[in-house]
C-alpha cells in the first residue's frame, strides 16, 4: 500500500464511495457489530455530495476509505440544540482489505485539519466505537437510547473532539 492521500470525492466517484460505506456496514454486521451506517440512504450520501462534504482516502489512486463532514444541528440531542449547526464526522468507513493500515486514523486526522479551530462532533452506536474515537481525542458528551422505526433500538453515544 502506498501513501494515503485525502481529497473530496468527485461526482464520478460518488457511487463507489457509497458502495464502500455499504460494504463496510455489511462487514461489520458479519462481525456481529450492529451499526447505523447500514441504514444511511443513498439520498443522504448524495445530498452530502452536492454540499461538497464527502471525502475519500486514496492509496495509489484506489479509494480505500471515506468520511463526510456535513454541517448539521443536534436534531436528536435536545440538550445540545443551543449549539446550533456544527460540523459532524459521518460515514467514516475503511475498505475491508485495508483494515489496520491507518486509513480511519488518516481520515480523522484530515477531518480535524479541515474543521480547523471548530469542534468536530459525531454520534455512534455504543459499544466498540466510542473507545476507538476516545483513543483519537474525542470526548463522550452524552448517551441515549434511540429507536429507529423498522430498525430497532440502539444505545447511541454523542462525542466531540474539542477545537
Amino acid at each position: 500500500m502506498g501513501p494515503l492521500e485525502c481529497r473530496q470525492i468527485q461526482q464520478a466517484e460518488k457511487e463507489q464511495g457509497f458502495a464502500l460505506l455499504m460494504e463496510t456496514a455489511k462487514w461489520l454486521e458479519q462481525k456481529g457489530k450492529r451499526q447505523r451506517i447500514a441504514k444511511t440512504p443513498f439520498a443522504t450520501y448524495e445530498a452530502w455530495q452536492e454540499a461538497g462534504v464527502n471525502h475519500g482516502i486514496f492509496s495509489e489512486g484506489q479509494l480505500v476509505g471515506i468520511y463526510s463532514l456535513p454541517e448539521e444541528a443536534f436534531v436528536d440531542w435536545p440538550d445540545f440544540q443551543e449549539l446550533g449547526k456544527q460540523i459532524w464526522l459521518r460515514a467514516l468507513a475503511t475498505h475491508p482489505n485495508f483494515r489496520g493500515k491507518q486509513v480511519g486514523e488518516t481520515g480523522i486526522s484530515e477531518a480535524l485539519k479541515q474543521v480547523g479551530d471548530r469542534s468536530l462532533y459525531l454520534d455512534c452506536v455504543s459499544g466498540f466505537l466510542p473507545g476507538y474515537y476516545q483513543k483519537r481525542g474525542f470526548k463522550i458528551l452524552a448517551e441515549q437510547e434511540r429507536e429507529y422505526p423498522g430498525d430497532g433500538t440502539y444505545q447511541i453515544t454523542l462525542m466531540a473532539h474539542p477545537s
